[in-house]
């Protein structure tokens, strides 16, 4: 991980690095306090986090979790944790990882940096889906996860009070007439300020998955 100063001319200074003491880092998430930074290691199949100083720079890890297991397709022979989002209450954070089919939950200390698993400790996607991303609606009842693999969407009503989520549904991020085949995968997913709308990126299809987002959560897409 490596810690950047923002200059006046908008230039950006290394302050410097640390170990996410796992390999394949690709996703950061800085917890609401601005004390901790949180990383999922994709080939690691793990989750970090790392004190932020005062001034800016990013201390050794004070938190680590590795992840086990694995899931149905061969590309899913080991754990792949892919993206890390904390709530806003900073109680829990969520790790969706993709070679276990899983979106990890656990709960968050920003004083220690410390992740314990939560009770319950997860909720899966149907298998083989590969989660990738995460977002919560902005209402913070519902969260919503892309899955890679699929090229699907899994909705889910959030308990913020115990940090569990229930799944809703799970819907396909293509055209009706439109499958998936070789190349064919997902990366981001957005919810609008609205919370009316929700957007997930797809790769090899290259287009963008709009869905309209129901008061229950329930998400339909409309492009």
């Amino acid at each position: 991980m490596s810690a950047f100063a923002i200059q006046p001319d908008g230039k950006l200074k290394l302050l410097n690095q640390a170990s996410t003491v796992g390999s394949g880092p690709c996703h950061i998430s800085v917890d609401t306090s601005g004390k901790v930074a949180l990383a999922a290691n994709y080939g690691g199949g793990s989750v970090v986090a790392l004190p932020l100083k005062a001034d800016g720079s990013v201390g050794e890890h004070i938190g680590f979790v590795q992840h086990a297991g694995r899931s149905v397709t061969p590309r899913q022979s080991q754990p792949n944790a892919h993206s890390v989002n904390l709530s806003r209450d900073n109680r829990f954070a969520f790790v969706a990882d993709l070679g276990l089919d899983k979106v990890l939950i656990y709960k968050f200390d920003p004083a220690k940096g410390t992740l314990t698993p939560n009770d319950p400790p997860f909720v899966t996607v149907p298998p083989g889906s590969g989660p990738r991303h995460f977002t919560f609606h902005p209402n913070g009842r519902f969260a919503y996860v892309i899955n890679e693999i699929t090229c699907t969407m899994t909705a889910f009503s959030y308990d913020a009070q115990r940090g569990e989520l229930k799944t809703i549904q799970t819907v396909s991020t293509l055209p009706a007439d439109e499958s998936v085949k070789p190349g064919y995968s997902t990366a981001e997913v957005v919810a609008h300020p609205s919370g009316k709308f929700l957007y997930g990126s797809n790769r090899g299809h290259d287009t963008i998955a709009v869905y309209s987002i129901g008061a229950d959560g329930k998400i339909t897409l409309v492009q």
